[in-house]
């Protein structure tokens, strides 16, 4: 009987697995040449093309994030080729791990959930921004510690410095996402059991009180009333509960901080040493601290508001047009309520039970993990939120009955159903109200920009094809060319070079001293052609002067929907 029970429990478990492996293998491959964003995608080639050429990161080219993912891309425009669809197939891997991850955790209590967990993961995952931003990598590293702190026994001796390690990479990839998960592992360290009482708990009860006046601080500058709402009160709340009732004794304290400290160490010596190598260590340090703050104070980053889009949505929904408008309206107010649910069913579990031991880590990494949401209140960042809080709501509804099951079996194939057909890999240019309406809008063969291999909107391509026709036209492969105040993806796509080691000269240029070194170069050895936006959100005052110099120096050749192109005199 034992046996029958076992082999039943053995069948249910690979039919549940290769659903997953299926599902996923089918939509990935579908949607991994789909879409693009080219501002963003143009980052990450162009950084990544010069570092495969030899130039060195952070001395020779730009960067305000800490490397590890430019260096990876630089490896792969060698094996697969330098195409933008090259850094595409590393990212669908990732999104095949990362959800297979999700299912072995929820598998762990319900199949199914585990089942609805990964297909939401992929859902309302990669498919719907295909960029190859570090936040993808940083999404599959938090699954993987929370993998590991259900999987791995508390006793393992090397336990801490693995997630120590891993958390290292994170913030390695993008900074403050590795603030974000280093907060929620040691949150759960300090909170992990009950253990001492009195005096012997002031450690873990310090670190715990900086670590929420920091979360207090920085959430009360970075984001609105009903971003703290939605997002930001949860972690607050959290580590608030967790300085109550922790009673983690100081020597575990210590031992804590000293095992994930040598992990993260030991995650970061591969970029130090990279740097020491090539004397870039101080532009390194330029660039990821003081350059990567200046960035995070930039004006557009705090123009919308999920609350706006949540009213837009349900104005979609009572109007009643069509099932469209209906079923989008509905969707955008649940994924951007579900860190809301999730953050309070957290909270109520941990008032229950006071340690994580018992209710395992994938809540507290998700509600943690969910701020990211918080930079930019727009549908980009929040799908960087959404696997984990989905995968988190469905672990702490694991044992509510089959009704719950089934409601949530429901609930994944309608949030499964609009993402996939209305939302996944449309394009930007739809606009945000487009986009909550699910507008849809069809996708065409690049085969005019040879260095995509993509599939992207008609519009984009007629722009982008003029522009680089032009470029190519107009230019030798060893003259320099210059695109103000951003869309380094133009340098890519027409495999011509860029005189600076900026990209954006809203990031590259912050004082007189910076404008006055690019000023230099336009005056004394001028780039063949120069690229303006006169429209780019990203335009300074700085930026300004250099189109005010261009236009009164240069020959206008043509102007291309939004873009100027100029010739040198």
């Amino acid at each position: 009987m034992v046996a029958n029970t076992s082999k039943r429990s053995n069948k249910s478990f690979l039919i549940a697995l290769l659903i997953t492996i299926v599902f996923n293998a089918i939509v990935l491959t579908y949607f991994h040449n789909r879409f693009w964003w080219p501002p963003d995608e143009g980052v990450y080639a162009h950084i990544a093309e010069r570092v495969a050429k030899g130039e060195v990161l952070n001395s020779d080219v730009e960067e305000i994030h800490t490397g590890y993912l430019n260096l990876f891309h630089s490896v792969v425009f060698r094996v697969f080729g330098i195409r933008l669809v090259s850094l595409r197939y590393p990212l669908a891997a990732v999104a095949f791990i990362q959800s297979c991850l999700v299912f072995l955790i929820l598998a762990r209590n319900n199949l199914w959930l585990a089942v609805m967990g990964a297909i939401g993961s992929t859902s309302m995952g990669v498919i719907q921004y295909l960029n190859p931003t570090p936040n993808w990598y940083c999404l599959l590293l938090a699954t993987l510690i929370v993998f590991c702190l259900t999987y791995i026994p508390p006793h393992w001796k090397w336990r801490l410095v693995l997630i120590g390690f891993l958390a290292g990479l994170i913030f390695l990839l993008r900074q403050i996402t590795g603030v974000f998960v280093a907060m929620a592992v040691l949150t759960y360290f300090l909170s992990e059991k009950r253990e001492a009482k009195g005096a012997d708990t002031l450690l873990a009860k310090g670190l715990l009180g900086v670590m929420l006046a920091g979360a207090v601080a920085y959430l009360a500058s970075a984001t609105y009333p009903a971003g703290m709402i939605l997002f930001g009160i949860w972690p607050i709340a959290l580590l608030g509960h967790a300085f109550a009732y922790s009673t983690t004794s100081n020597k575990r304290s210590l031992r804590i901080v000293i095992g994930l400290g040598l992990g993260a160490v030991a995650a970061a010596l591969p970029i130090l040493i990279y740097h020491v190598v090539h004397r870039s260590l101080s532009t390194f340090f330029d660039d990821t601290v003081w350059r990567a703050l200046h960035v995070a104070r930039f004006s557009y980053l705090k123009i919308h508001s999920y609350w706006d889009q949540i009213q837009y949505a349900a104005e979609g929904v009572v109007a009643f047009d069509s099932f469209t408008s209906v079923a989008n309206g509905i969707y955008w107010i649940i994924v951007i309520l579900l860190a809301f649910f999730t953050g309070i069913a957290s909270l109520l579990a941990f008032r229950r039970s006071r340690d994580w031991s018992s209710i395992g880590s994938l809540p507290i990494i998700a509600v943690f993990y969910a701020q990211v949401a918080l930079l930019q209140q727009i549908p980009i960042y929040l799908f960087y939120s959404l696997p984990l809080s989905f995968a988190a709501l469905l672990w702490l509804l694991r044992d509510r009955g089959r009704g719950t099951v089934l409601a949530l079996g429901l609930g994944t194939i309608f949030l499964s159903f609009v993402s996939i057909y209305y939302q996944a890999a449309q394009p930007i240019a739809r606009t945000l109200g487009g986009t909550i309406r699910g507008d849809r809008i069809g996708l065409v063969s690049a085969t005019t920009l040879p260095r995509t291999g993509l599939f992207i909107d008609p519009e984009s391509l007629r722009i982008y094809t003029e522009v680089v026709q032009t470029i190519q036209a107009e230019t030798q492969p060893n003259d320099t060319i210059f695109v103000l105040p951003n869309n380094p993806e133009f340098y890519f796509l027409a495999e011509r070079r860029n005189p600076f080691r900026i990209w954006n000269t809203a990031v590259g240029v912050r004082n007189e001293t910076e404008a006055a070194g690019v000023m230099n170069v336009l005056r004394s050895n001028p780039p063949r052609i120069v690229v303006i936006d006169p429209e780019d959100r990203n335009n300074s005052p700085y930026s300004n002067e250099m189109i005010a110099y261009v236009r009164s120096t240069y020959s206008l050749i043509k102007t291309v929907s939004n873009f100027e192109i100029y010739r040198a005199p």
